[in-house]
């Protein structure tokens, strides 16, 4: 399924410009199949809060004011041949050095400011969404944000054990469309595929035998 980069289809589209941005989730989204080039390949996503666009929502009951959202996703590799890599660089202002791509870790990017570069697409319906173009660095000269209002999220497949039911390590403020992406993983496919053989095992183990006679002469 599509991604929306836009906190909910139904909102008016962040304006298009320059707007600061707050990172606040990194979701490994495993390997996700591509049918225009009929593979699959590790994609990672990232949402930032945008504390100068704000949202009503009803949350736990109440009604609460926070940030509009956007996302991005990626295919999770530093090659430069791929986005990621190009999008950090300019999200930090400088090239990494060959030691600094050994030992990167992707969640340090985790609450980090920055601004990002938001252009609008026109769907085939006639709606605008707002996506991300480009991340850039926070402006020269301006506090930094501390934290944002969104509490921290992160999730990787390398984290979960052999076996272990995914899901259970998902942070509590997951959104349902991310959830969504993640059960389309070949990781979380492939553990439904081996839950089902076991559950299958385990009924044909426990099954009893066919006692009625078969007809059989001896």
């Amino acid at each position: 399924m599509p991604l929306p980069t836009s906190d909910t289809p139904h909102t008016e589209p962040i304006p298009a410009g320059l707007h600061k941005a707050i990172c606040y989730a990194i979701y490994d989204l495993g390997k996700q199949e591509s049918k225009m080039y009929n593979k699959s390949s590790p994609k990672v996503l990232f949402i930032w809060e945008l504390p100068d666009h704000r949202i009503s929502l009803e949350r736990d009951g109440q009604q609460v004011d926070l940030p509009r959202a956007l996302s991005k996703t990626f295919g999770n590799t530093l090659s430069p041949r791929g986005h990621l890599r190009p999008a950090l660089e300019a999200w930090r202002g400088k090239a990494f050095t060959t030691e600094e791509l050994a030992n990167f870790d992707l969640f340090n990017v985790l609450g980090a400011p920055c601004q990002l570069m938001i252009t609008h697409n026109t769907s085939q319906d006639g709606r605008q969404f707002a996506n991300i173009q480009s991340v850039l660095p926070w402006p020269t000269g301006e506090t930094r944000p501390k934290q944002p209002e969104n509490p921290l999220a992160s999730f990787s497949f390398f984290d979960v054990a052999d076996g272990a039911d995914y899901t259970q390590a998902l942070p509590n403020n997951t959104p349902d469309w991310v959830k969504e992406r993640l059960a389309e993983s070949e990781q979380a496919r492939q553990a439904q595929e081996d839950d089902n053989g076991a559950a299958f095992a385990a009924e044909m183990a426990t099954s009893p035998e066919d006692d009625e006679d078969d007809g059989c002469p001896f």
